[in-house]
This record gives C-alpha cells, structure tokens and sequence, in this order.
C-alpha cells in the first residue's frame, strides 16, 4: 500500500479495495452464498457506499476467479517499531478502511516480529480472471487483434498501426486506452517509465491464509497468495528497481522457499519441503511520479486514455 505522504496513492489503494471487495461480494451473491455491502468505514462503521461510476451490480463476477481471504501482514523491523505504527497497529492509515481489521495477539508472532495485523481482503486467480475478462468483451462484441506494435517512430506511428490492425469494413477508432505497461517507456516514449524485477515460486496446494511478512527497513518482505480454486499458492518475492533481467534465479527461488516455511507450515510435504511447480519472473511496470492516468486529445480529436506505470499495482 501507498504511505500517508503520498494522497493521491491513498486514494487510489482506498477505491481499488472497495472495488475489488464489492466485486468479490456481488460473486457471492450470484452464486446463493450471501455477500455484504461494501462501503467506507470510519471508526468501525459503514461511512458511504460505493459511487455509482464504482457500482458493479450489472456485471456477473461469476467466474472471475475472486475469494475473499484472511490477509495476515507480520511487521518485524528488528523488534523496532516504525513511524507509522509508533501508535499501535490501529495508527495504520488504511486500519479503517478495510474490513475485519484486527491486531494479532504476541502469541500470534513468530520471534523477531514486532508486531501484526489481520484483516479480509480478496485473491485473484489471475489466469482465471483474465480468461474472464475476455470472454465479457466478446459477449459485448468485442474483438481480439494481436499485433505487434511498431516503437521506434513515437506514439502517432504505433496509434496508425493500432487502428489499421482494429479497422473492419467502414469502422474507425474513435478512442484508444494506452495500457502498455513497460512498453509504453519505448513506444509513448517516457522516459520515467522503469522495471521493478519481481521473481516468484509457484508451489502445490492452497494455503489456509494469505500471509505476508516486511522483514525490514529495506523493505524486504516475504508473501503468500492463494490462486484460488487451482490448488496451488504464489510465494514471494523480490523488488529490483531498474533491472531488466527475466532469468530466474535458483539462489533466489531457494531463499524464497525458505524465507516462506514459517508462514504456510500446512504445505510442507513429510520431509519438510514444498512441491515446486515454477518458479517466474516478471517486470513490473513502474514510473518516476507515479501513475500516468489521463486522457489525451489528439490532433484529429481522437482520445487516448494513458493508463500506465502502476508498478505492481497495475
């Protein structure tokens, strides 16, 4: 999440919770197993419900690959508090915002931590989410064109080769969404665009509880992320600013592995080891001053909504 000093970020983690949790609970409903209004909290109590433009009551989630999840977070800091907690675990900006917030009991942390958290939030099994996301733009007759863009020649060259490859018949584009991720640092160009190397570990088996672990002031942190309903769990991670490298690391997925015991004990085989299905490296698709989240009018009066640099938050 975004820190106190950063507004705008806080905004952003505050709607994209509430979205997310009010998808995961509109799935709920549809399926016959209740669901809860999602809305802001202040104090414990509900403050306002989502907007209207955030509503997703006329979408069906079914499918989507959501579940609501128990998220532990264990800050350890060598036994010494940070500013942002000085005050307790309840000084946490986002401690009223999310649901279920709960302070973890000393019994409940491992040596070395300082202190934690609990609170509900959702998982999202991407590969499932992504196929559904997909299958909505088709019912709505949408297309899916893959080309390769040109990045060499600026924005207005990539746009002309986008529309050529989406033009069918007498249609035409009227409006484009730039979601290029890392790519968008050639083919915009922007410059402030740059990769945060990320290096995960796939394993067997679903884990009771999401987990995640900040080990320290340099912000080193170990997670644990269910793909719900594919019988296996994400372990994490690495934060590399700036480097390009998609090789993945033996020594890296070892340290992973081990740094993860303590927090998923129940997916330990009999001689104490995990089941190792991949391990992966991605590109997090980063950007000095943060997100670019704007609309652009073009000569001809097209628009291009810019919507990149989201790091992993995109």
């Amino acid at each position: 999440m975004a820190s106190p000093s950063e507004p705008e970020l806080c905004a952003w983690d505050t709607e994209a919770y509430r979205t997310w949790m009010g998808m995961s609970e509109e799935e709920k409903k549809e399926a016959g197993v209740g669901g809860r209004m999602i809305a802001g909290r202040d104090s414990g109590s509900l403050k306002k419900p989502l907007r209207a433009g955030d509503s997703i009551a006329d979408s069906r989630c079914v499918g989507a690959g959501l579940q609501d999840e128990k998220l532990l977070v264990r800050l350890s800091l060598k036994d010494v508090p940070t500013t942002e907690i000085e005050n307790g675990v309840s000084s946490l900006w986002w401690s009223s915002l999310v649901l279920d917030f709960s302070a973890l009991a000393p019994d409940e942390l491992p040596n070395g931590v300082h202190a934690g958290v609990s609170y509900t939030t959702v998982t999202l099994n991407v590969p499932s989410y992504l196929d559904f996301i997909l299958k909505k733009i088709k019912a709505y007759g949408g297309r899916l064109v893959r080309k390769r863009l040109p990045d060499d020649g600026g924005l207005i060259v990539a746009l002309a080769a986008a529309r050529n490859a989406a033009t069918v018949g007498e249609e035409d584009v009227f409006a484009y969404v730039n979601a290029t991720g890392i790519s968008a640092r050639k083919l915009v160009p922007d410059n402030k665009v740059f990769p945060v190397r990320g290096q995960t570990v796939l394993v067997k088996g679903e884990a009771k509880v999401l987990r995640t672990r900040i080990q320290d002031r340099s912000g080193k942190i170990k997670y644990v992320i269910t793909r719900s309903g594919s019988g296996t769990t994400i372990l994490g991670g690495t934060r590399e600013d700036g480097v390009w490298d998609t090789t993945a690391s033996a020594e890296t997925s070892e340290a992973i592995l081990s740094g993860c015991k303590d927090l998923i004990p129940e997916l330990l085989n009999a001689n104490g080891v995990f089941e190792v299905l991949s391990s992966q490296v991605g590109l997090r698709p980063a950007r000095q001053g943060g997100p670019r989240v704007e609309v652009q009018v073009l000569e001809d009066k097209t628009l291009i909504v810019h919507s990149y640099g989201h790091a992993g938050a995109g």
